[in-house]
């Protein structure tokens, strides 16, 4: 088979960048005997297989970008002879010369439109995207939550639905080189953390909120470390931090890449994750996988994933949060069944198995 990924999210530090890079490299390894082509820039981490061909499409970033990406990528896969084309963007494609594959992976620009920065956005997704579905020869998506949202939305009913994974050489129990990681960031273990893309739909007001109620009403203090790089609307996170003169019990790292960001997960005490909706939730797996305790918010996927309601909490129920929190930092018997159940879960999922689900999907059309 000739099968043509769109990769043109392969670089970006979020969930749709992970999959890009974690599905292409899984593919190429567990399916030698196929060929298979990268449409997007140059990536950043090296992708070096003997079945695989780069072929560099610039950035795309803005609406007309995208709109001539769709236009022009079927000439590419006219040129190289493509079976299958995999639409991992929802970017699309018009008149593709080959079956379409379309991975959704959340509807958040749908059904929360505040969360935008754009109104366009929201307009891509009330027209377009449901005309991009309805010319893809399969829909994949990669919870049970994206799928129920695309019947409620837009009525589809034949999806398939595929977990993500975790990179197992990075995030596991194995410390190494941990202090000397600790140290270049200047902080010690057994802190509370966050990872994600910092925008207001990770809802972290409702953990900075959190940390000020244990630290009037319970007399408890811990060390909040934030992961991540700023998106639109992140500077009001900050703002909140200096109101709330958090001094120095909250550092913002910024974006840790991928070699460093294990020894992060694995030296913190417990993992939170307050966002508003998802459609998957690839940190609270990675932190699973790190045997570090979890908690999450009962909304989008993160049930699916989490897998046990003891760790979920309403997005926005400040003292749900601080006590369940509270709990784990102080509760040393709560704490080891936690870490022991999170480690468990996490082995359910792996991106060889995901990447061997969608390759069934492949030859599925073609026969």
């Amino acid at each position: 088979m000739r099968i043509a990924l769109d990769t043109t999210r392969i670089n970006i530090p979020d969930g749709g960048g992970r999959y890009t890079n974690e599905v292409l490299k899984y593919l190429c390894k567990l399916h030698p005997n196929d060929s298979f082509f990268a449409i997007g820039p140059k990536p950043e981490y090296e992708h070096k297989y003997n079945n695989l061909k780069l072929i560099q499409y610039r950035t795309i970033d803005g609406i007309p970008s995208r709109l001539a990406y769709a236009i022009g990528i079927s000439k590419i896969l006219k040129r190289y002879k493509i079976d299958i084309f995999h639409n991992i963007t929802n970017y699309g494609i018009y008149n593709s010369s080959c079956p379409t594959v379309t991975t959704v992976h959340d509807l958040l620009t749908y059904k929360f439109p505040d969360l935008r920065s754009k109104r366009i956005q929201w307009y891509l997704y009330k027209f377009y995207l449901p005309y991009l579905l309805k010319k893809s020869t399969r829909i994949i998506a990669v919870s049970n939550n994206t799928k129920s949202d695309l019947k409620e939305i837009y009525g589809i009913n034949n999806v398939d639905v595929i977990y993500e994974g975790f990179d197992v050489k990075i995030f596991n129990e194995n410390v190494n080189n941990d202090e000397e990681i600790l140290a270049k960031y200047r902080i010690k273990s057994g802190y509370l953390l966050f990872v994600g893309y910092l925008t207001p739909k990770k809802n972290l007001d409702t953990i900075l909120k959190s940390l000020d109620y244990m630290r009037r009403e319970l007399n408890f203090t811990i060390h909040f470390v934030i992961v991540g790089k700023r998106g639109p609307g992140a500077e009001d996170i900050f703002s909140l931090i200096d109101t709330m003169k958090f001094n120095n019990q909250v550092s913002g790292l910024g974006f840790v890449p991928d070699d460093e960001l294990g020894a992060i997960y694995r030296n913190a005490k417990v993992f939170v994750f307050p966002s508003i909706y998802e459609g998957f939730g690839l940190p609270v797996l990675e932190s699973m996988a790190c045997s570090t305790p979890v908690i999450a918010s009962n909304a989008g996927s993160l049930p699916e994933i989490v897998g046990n309601d003891e760790f979920l909490c309403p997005p926005n129920s400040v003292e749900t949060w601080a006590y369940k929190i509270y709990k784990l930092f102080n509760d040393k018997s709560y704490y080891k069944s936690a870490s022991n159940f999170c480690i468990n879960r996490s082995k359910e999922f792996s991106w060889a198995k995901c990447a061997k689900d969608i390759m069934k999907i492949y030859k599925e059309i073609l026969k």
